[in-house]
């Protein structure tokens, strides 16, 4: 067993803390040794405690929160019965503590169960309603994407507020108003505040009551908010998201700090985050980024639970004077179809949304604009009416020309 000092003096080594979320993976870091008998829980929780106070987190944040982050990783009391024994072979150990750890949480999972096809189809289950008509369903999963500098943010702004007063956004209507928290990540608090009011004056609907628009801002908090790629870190917006119905996460890459986007099995925490929080009846808009073939940035697994994928492109002949002008291409479209599925474009003049057709001119100009975006051979064929071998011929032909 582990006295005081060799306890602090293994855990600086493994987990540095400067921070909450440094508190929060130290916890668990603890809560390991916990497990494996090397260390006792009081002694893990008072030395947390006072390394928290020697970094100033308890004079910041308060006792509570501090408590909170250092009971993140500790295990439960009855899984502190179950216990390593000692092996000098590491890889044994290592083993040996997954296989405790797994044993540990058991006792906490649900059981599965199964019912009749029978019985299922004779289950009375609400019909699914939409909270943004026609893309967003109630406890729905969605995302947009966009390249850096589109207008996605202020698209969600859009969305958030037509949702939360139950008005409408360019071709979409939110049949009564719903609850709305905006997770923003990234933007200066002065920035986010202009543009939301922008949006707020830009509009001819009051929200029901002030609860109905929330914002947890990261400009606002010092310590930032919580990586929501961290199953611990989760926890910690679990009281602000309680009452909220749509949940906007601006953005995946400031929000999810420790995702490798690349990474498909590190997207996992987050994907059950999402799934959580539809089993509890709430919606959930991811804002992500392009990568720079024009598809969203990393794993494609971010898209597989998801209702509704929504792409923004600059039309081929955008100018960069123009602002936030683009194509709305919908690229998942779970529940609905036809009209309500074809792209548009929307231009935003001063305060103010336009909305127009999508333009498909068949020339080389236009042609290389769209396959420098990231389109396919197939994607600019059926978006110009060509054939793919007509289009494939004016790109080569083009680039002969050049040469």
């Amino acid at each position: 067993m582990m006295e005081t000092n060799g306890f602090r003096r293994r855990l600086r080594q493994m987990q540095p803390i400067r921070s909450l979320e440094d508190l929060a993976a130290a916890s668990i870091q603890a809560g390991q040794l916990i497990l494996s008998g090397q260390v006792e829980r009081a002694l893990a929780a008072e030395s947390l405690r006072e390394m928290a106070i020697a970094r100033g987190l308890v004079e910041l944040h308060g006792e509570d929160v501090v408590q909170g982050y250092i009971a993140t990783g500790f295990p439960s009391i009855e899984a502190e019965t179950i216990t390593i024994p000692p092996d000098d072979d590491a890889e044994r150990a290592a083993e040996d503590e997954l296989d405790v750890r797994a044993r540990a949480q058991s006792s906490a999972l649900p059981c599965v169960s199964a019912i009749t096809l029978d019985r299922f189809l004779k289950m009375e289950i609400p019909p699914r309603t939409t909270m943004l008509t026609p893309w967003l369903p109630m406890q729905g999963l969605a995302m947009i994407y966009a390249p850096r500098g589109t207008g996605k943010t202020r698209m969600a702004h859009g969305i958030a507020h037509a949702v939360a007063t139950g008005s409408g956004f360019l071709r979409w209507t939110a049949p009564k108003p719903r609850r709305v928290l905006l997770l923003d990540g990234e933007m200066p608090a002065a920035t986010l505040q202009e543009m939301l009011r922008a949006t707020v004056q830009a509009s001819q609907h009051s929200l029901p009551d002030p609860s109905f628009f929330r914002i947890a801002a990261a400009d606002l908090v010092r310590e930032g908010l919580p990586d929501l790629a961290n199953s611990a870190a989760q926890q910690f917006y679990s009281d602000v998201i309680a009452e909220a119905e749509l949940v906007v996460v601006d953005n995946i890459s400031t929000l999810c700090r420790g995702l490798k986007e690349n990474d498909g099995d590190s997207w996992m925490p987050v994907q059950s985050w999402e799934l959580a929080l539809r089993r509890a009846g709430k919606s959930v808009l991811l804002i992500h980024h392009a990568g720079k073939l024009g598809a969203q940035r990393g794993t494609s697994r971010k898209e597989d639970v998801l209702d509704t994928v929504i792409g923004l492109r600059r039309p081929p002949d955008y100018l960069a004077e123009q602002g936030a002008r683009f194509e709305v291409h919908f690229e998942k479209s779970r529940g609905f179809h036809g009209p309500d599925a074809e792209p548009f474009e929307t231009h935003l003049l001063g305060d103010q949304w336009t909305i127009s057709a999508v333009k498909t001119g068949d020339d080389l100009d236009t042609l290389r604009a769209l396959r420098k975006q990231g389109m396919s051979v197939r994607d600019i064929a059926e978006r110009t009416g060509l054939s793919k071998s007509t289009v494939q011929r004016k790109l080569e032909l083009g680039n002969n020309d050049d040469e």
